[in-house]
């Protein structure tokens, strides 16, 4: 079927349009012979290539550029060896290997691992450091605050302000504290002289205020106390039940007589948990998967539970067999008889 490009037509299977101009990618290329069936027929190959605005580029290397401010497209022919470390620059092609592009322009300088772009212009980050696209001598600054120099030893930058550094001085939001004697939290600096030092070193943060972790705690930015409250998956419970001591979701759990699960709360005297279900205990001492089971009057087989009649049944993968009469294959295939090879004490098989 053909196919419209600008005014002309075109096969899609051997030819190929680039902007309004159609350029053959199959051609027939030479007249062959099978030598069984005597049979001339034509053998095509393949010229690939893909389109570079109206032209089109048939191997692999050149490379295509868009010159965005004239709005052409060109095509370079570049070194096989090279092809990979090309790229373009605003229309123009260059080896990133040795060259840089800064600003849409191909830099002069020979291409190394300090240098650098800088608001268009190429740097030495040896020599030189780059802030808010202005440069400045290292010998000066070495790194940059809010888009100003500053020397790391000498100043903090905190909130992209630059402030006296110390020793023991470190951020809190836009302002500095002294670790020793303060305490930050989100951007807000506490005193120590508000704590003895005990309580100081246990301090942690609810937001933006202080707490003692050994008598409170933090719950959706709410501090409890931990001898009344506890907090379960975000919500806040009084511990007003005695032996309440751990959450089950969001609920306080009492060890003695209750459980937990999944996250449901179950009376360990009357139910039972097994994979994550609760049911009625009944007789039941153990589980068979997502059922109560009693071993004693039953079998677990591959999860299923199954009443057992004689002390002589076993399990055959899901199924149950008398081992007197029948004998399991391969844990899922029950046999009787001759099949088992059961012989009695005369040497006839059992059936």
């Amino acid at each position: 079927m053909r196919t419209c490009c600008g005014e002309s037509t075109f096969d899609p299977e051997t030819h190929i349009c680039c902007g309004s101009t159609v350029h053959e990618y199959k051609q027939k290329n030479s007249l062959m012979v099978e030598a069984i069936f005597f049979s001339p027929h034509f053998r095509y190959s393949y010229t690939g290539g893909k389109c570079c605005g109206e032209e089109l580029m048939t191997d692999d290397k050149r490379i295509c550029c868009a010159n965005v401010e004239e709005g052409r497209l060109t095509y370079y022919t570049t070194q096989q060896l090279d092809i990979h470390h090309y790229s373009c620059c605003n229309g123009t092609s260059y080896n990133s290997k040795e060259q840089l592009c800064c600003g849409g322009a191909v830099s002069t300088q020979l291409i190394t691992n300090s240098l650098d772009c800088c608001a268009g212009q190429s740097f030495d980050q040896r020599e030189q450091i780059c802030c808010a696209g202005r440069l400045f001598n290292r010998t000066d600054y070495d790194t940059c605050c809010g888009g100003q120099p500053i020397v790391h030893a000498n100043q903090l930058c905190c909130g992209c302000q630059a402030l006296p550094r110390s020793l023991n001085m470190r951020c809190c939001g836009v302002a500095t504290y002294d670790r020793r004697s303060q305490f930050c939290c989100k951007d807000t600096v506490y005193d120590d002289a508000d704590y003895d030092y005990a309580t100081y070193q246990r301090l942690a943060c609810c937001e933006s205020t202080p707490y003692d972790r050994q008598t409170a705690g933090c719950c959706r930015k709410e501090i409890y106390n931990l001898a009344e409250e506890a907090c379960c998956l975000g919500t806040l419970n009084n511990r007003t039940t005695e032996g309440a001591l751990y959450c089950c979701g969001r609920n306080l759990i009492v060890l003695n007589n209750q459980g937990c699960c999944g996250n449901k709360i179950y009376n360990r005297t009357t139910e039972i948990c097994c994979g994550g279900q609760v049911s009625d205990r009944g007789d039941a001492t153990r589980c068979c998967g997502v059922y109560p089971h009693n071993p004693v009057r039953q079998l677990c087989c591959l999860g299923n539970v199954i009443e057992s009649s004689s002390r002589n049944e076993r399990c055959c993968g899901d199924k149950v067999y008398d081992v007197e009469r029948q004998c399991c294959r391969a844990f899922r295939h029950i046999l009787t008889g001759v099949a088992c090879g059961f012989f009695n004490k005369y040497g006839d098989f059992l059936l």
